[in-house]
């Protein structure tokens, strides 16, 4: 799979530090976390359609990489601004003065761990922890809960691994907010602030809390509630409610659909798969032995894994549950992923004001050459006169 990478001019190292990092990102995601286990199965399997599944996933990621991260300040993110506040009072513990585990500490830590931020390493900030020129926060509102006189409410997924619900139910109830309809400990009537838990939700409630109603049908979010983060956001800004959120959403929340059987999931397969068949049971029968290589290439798993499926009966035209998809095909389904996103046009832009102004000098060049060239001649041509 990396030989193939580099065949298209692609290189990142594949490797366990990156593997956490995909899975990671994956896991903040309601829509992708549920390829985490299909791509473990199929790293371990790894017959010549796994290989190119994952080859899909692997070229999809690299292109985003490079792409999406080479300019984060373009995006609008300061790391500047990110790093002076973070490093000042938001690094560890209650003192913004202790330094925390070493560097050190920190890598053997992120080695033992299958889900690492690997796009922003803790790691690395903790050397710049050393040398930043640090300011002091004020002690009067350091590591202090603000009283404001509006209605608040705070949302949070209890699957969240970036802001886990552990400590949004610190946050909750320093806020002395209601939490999941139980009042506030110590008080008999609400105050207006409210704690609801979205239960199997991972990060952004916001967007990943999607509701059976309405997003079972396109990757697209056009209805009123295609969330029930929104739901119940929009629940609480309406005043004819008395600023109190309508939780009945929940009943509604979507399951974890790990066999990937919703419209969703198969259309999210196709595009990081290359096939709306995620786990690959739909593939012809083949006995796959796995090689010692590949064992050492995909997993640590000790031992050969002999997978026999049942031939099929039924034959399909169906390219949603066709597994055999070329590493080309599946590039190409990447590529257009990205030219499909916003950075992805202004790449194509890019790329086109570039031929354009490529080919505009070019012109002028040939324009300044034909000039000069007719300038010899008319040179020449003076100097045969004057010898005649």
């Amino acid at each position: 799979i990396i030989n193939n990478l580099n065949d298209w001019g692609l290189s990142l190292p594949i490797n366990s530090s990156v593997l956490a990092t995909i899975f990671y990102t994956y896991l903040q995601d309601e829509t992708l976390r549920i390829f985490i286990p299909p791509i473990i199965y199929r790293m371990t399997r790894c017959n010549e359609y796994d290989q190119e599944v994952l080859l899909s996933v692997w070229s999809l990621w690299v292109i985003n990489t490079i792409f999406l991260t080479s300019d984060i300040e373009a995006q609008g993110i300061s790391l500047g601004l990110n790093h002076n506040i973070a490093l000042s009072e938001m690094w560890y513990g209650s003192s913004a003065s202790d330094p925390g585990p070493t560097y050190d500490e920190l890598i053997e830590a992120e080695n033992t761990y299958f889900f690492v931020d690997g796009m922003d390493p803790i790691a690395v900030k903790r050397k710049y922890w050393d040398i930043w020129n640090r300011y002091t926060p004020n002690p009067l509102v350091y590591n202090k809960y603000a009283d404001p006189p509006i209605p608040m409410l705070l949302l949070n997924g209890d699957l969240d691994p970036a802001t886990p619900i552990k400590g949004a139910l610190i946050a909750a109830q320093a806020y002395g907010a209601d939490i999941d309809g139980e009042l506030a400990s110590g008080t008999t009537t609400s105050n207006n602030r409210y704690f609801l838990t979205i239960p199997n939700a991972p990060h952004i409630v916001l967007h990943n809390s999607k509701i059976d109603n309405f997003t079972d049908v396109t990757l697209g979010l056009d209805n009123d509630y295609e969330s029930c983060g929104m739901y119940i956001i929009k629940s609480f800004i309406d005043p004819n409610n008395g600023y109190v959120p309508d939780d009945g959403c929940l009943k509604w929340l979507s399951d974890i659909d790990f066999e990937g059987t919703s419209n969703v999931s198969k259309q999210t397969g196709s595009v990081l798969f290359g096939t709306g068949d995620i786990w690959g049971v739909q593939s012809i029968d083949t006995t796959i032995t796995t090689s010692t290589t590949n064992q050492r290439n995909f997993t640590n798993t000790v031992g050969t894994i002999d997978d026999t499926k049942e031939e099929s009966t039924e034959t399909t035209s169906n390219d949603d549950s066709d597994d055999e998809t070329g590493s080309l095909a599946n590039l190409w389904d990447s590529w257009s992923i990205f030219v499909l996103t916003d950075y992805g046009m202004v790449f194509v832009v890019a790329i086109i004001c570039l031929f354009v102004v490529s080919i505009f000098i070019i012109c002028c060049l040939s324009c300044c050459l034909c000039s000069k060239e007719r300038e010899i001649k008319n040179i020449q041509l003076q100097i045969n006169q004057d010898s005649v």
